[in-house]
């Protein structure tokens, strides 16, 4: 299924010659991506759960596709590929490669994103909504009209080549995410959102954490749970 998504986005590509790669990238990606070709992607993301050996789509082109909680993306190779339109709920991503990836006009709801880490990737016109950045680090990465809401930044770092801090954006689009007190977001400026205490040997984190993915993988992404109000500290 890999090789044929390549294959017809290479010859998609080709087609829009001698128009530059990121110019016939972003042409394409104005229209929807044929139907078969977003099965075949669906299919790879469903019949691989913790899949170990790496597929490769690196340089990829998908438009206007929906992914959810039954659906992974797993030691995939999407490096430099270009995802327009993208409706991801109740979603995991681990183990991902995402160097200079571009998510454009699209939404993240409810997805498992942590412990990744992001090389160059691109985001433009991104919601982000009760998504789980934990532990995951962004090097060098750009956003551009992205918004967060609900967003689970515990640990999340952002950092430039060289692993300095260095905020892509101006720090209070954080105001409405949140943090656990003991695991706080690595930033280049003062984290704006809820901090909570996470209890004594991580009761409340823990209790919390059950609850989430509960609810992520029943499907129930409308449920809106962020912890309790009597564990908010600031």
């Amino acid at each position: 299924m890999a090789s044929f998504i390549r294959s017809h986005n290479t010859d998609a590509l080709d087609a829009l010659v001698p128009l530059k790669d990121i110019e016939a990238m972003q042409k394409l990606a104005d229209k929807a991506t044929p139907a078969e070709i977003v099965d075949a992607f669906k299919s790879i993301c469903r019949t691989r759960p913790g899949g170990i050996d790496t597929v490769n789509l690196q340089g990829i082109v998908l438009s206007q596709f929906r992914l959810d909680h039954r659906d992974q993306l797993v030691n995939l190779n999407l490096n430099h590929s270009y995802l327009n339109q993208p409706q991801i709920y109740g979603l995991e991503v681990r183990s991902c490669e995402l160097a200079r990836a571009t998510f454009r006009f699209g939404t993240f709801h409810q997805v498992n994103f942590e412990g990744n880490d992001l090389y160059e990737t691109n985001f433009h016109n991104m919601d982000f909504e009760d998504v789980r950045f934990r532990d995951t680090r962004f090097w060098n990465c750009s956003f551009n009209n992205c918004t967060f809401k609900d967003c689970d930044m515990s640990g999340a770092a952002f950092v430039d080549d060289l692993g300095d801090l260095a905020m892509p954006f101006d720090v209070d689009a954080l105001k409405d995410s949140w943090a656990w007190q003991n695991n706080l977001p690595r930033l280049s400026g003062k984290f704006a959102g809820a901090v909570y205490d996470p209890g004594p040997g991580n009761k409340y984190r823990n209790e919390f954490a059950r609850a989430r993915e509960k609810r992520r993988v029943s499907g129930n992404i409308f449920a809106f749970v962020t912890p309790d109000e009597s564990w908010k500290i600031l």
